[in-house]
């Protein structure tokens, strides 16, 4: 009896214990790193490019725009460095995301 009534608490909780977890994704903005006006149209268009092909493969959540840039204000990491490793990670562990997406281009 006592082995039945712990394979029946198993077997409740082993959809709880064994689901996949939609993963929290976080694109921060990709940054033109020179600088050069005649390219900023490709911070938003690389960024956009990346977030639409991940959800066209990908099952993922990802948090809405201005709630981690304003936890990431408030915890001063600025915009300028959002495509570091180390402003990528620290926002990452501040939002509580599984995964971090952060670069960097140079035209």
């Amino acid at each position: 009896m006592r082995y039945l009534l712990i394979f029946l608490l198993f077997f409740s909780f082993s959809d709880f214990l064994f689901s996949a977890r939609i993963k929290r994704v976080l694109i921060l903005d990709i940054k033109n790193i020179e600088e050069n006006p005649n390219y900023n149209y490709l911070e938003n268009s690389i960024t956009d490019a990346i977030r639409n092909l991940l959800k066209k493969k990908f099952a993922f959540y990802e948090m809405p725009k201005e709630k981690w840039q304003s936890i990431a204000e408030e915890n001063y990491v600025y915009p300028e460095d959002y495509y570091t490793r180390t402003s990528a990670m620290n926002v990452g562990l501040l939002t509580k995301q599984d995964i971090v997406i952060a670069g960097e281009f140079k035209p």
